[in-house]
């Protein structure tokens, strides 16, 4: 497939575009070490919505409906509300860091912890 132009086209960046991407980091290492779900990494993107943002911003992707067995899991309120407290962890390392500089968990920090304290890690079902 030829590059497109707009492939070819630099995009400038934000103010914000560096603790964003901490901001991602943080929230994508709390997802993968507290619910079992593929690991798509972290994508950059220049959407409208992240690109005019004032404040660090992420769009997180927690599966897809046409997938059979994620639109399983994404029905669940039970797996949503496990996705959404990963979610809030995430945005309170990323908070930490900012406030203290204090490095965020990362995907074995939550692994370690959910091992020691006897729970083990969830199954991915409700």
């Amino acid at each position: 497939m030829m590059p497109r132009e707009r492939d070819l086209r630099e995009e400038p960046g934000n103010a914000v575009d560096l603790p964003s991407g901490a901001l991602a980091g943080s929230v994508f290492h709390a997802l993968l070490g507290q619910v079992p779900m593929v690991d798509r990494g972290v994508k950059h993107a220049r959407f409208a919505v992240l690109r005019l943002c004032t404040q660090p911003a992420i769009l997180v992707e927690c599966g897809f409906v046409s997938n059979n067995a994620e639109s399983t899991l994404i029905s669940s309120a039970a797996w949503r509300e496990h996705v959404a407290n990963a979610i809030v962890d995430g945005v309170g390392g990323y908070k930490e860091l900012a406030e203290t500089k204090a490095r965020p968990k990362v995907i074995a920090d939550y692994r370690r912890a959910a091992t020691s304290d006897g729970n083990g890690l969830q199954t991915g079902k409700p």
